[in-house]
């Protein structure tokens, strides 16, 4: 938030551009755990084909989440 007041004087637009970026990657961040939280709750739920098979598509959906979110943001 420093930055924002840095921005503002310069350009309040781009500040405010900065400020929604960085909010767009704290919300990548949250379905990320929330991808590896789910998971690993199925993991020790139950050993079934179909749980397996899910488990492993939310950490395929982990890992593009975190390539967009982490990787495209601006720092």
């Amino acid at each position: 938030m420093i930055l924002y007041s840095v921005l503002k004087k310069q350009n309040e637009t781009l500040a405010l551009g900065h400020v929604a970026a960085r909010k767009l990657e704290a919300a990548t961040i949250f379905l990320g755990v929330a991808f590896i939280l789910g998971a690993v709750t199925l993991h020790q739920q139950g050993a079934g084909e179909i749980t397996i098979a899910i488990s492993r598509a939310l950490v395929a959906l982990y890992d593009r989440i975190f390539v967009i979110g982490q990787s495209f943001m601006p720092q």
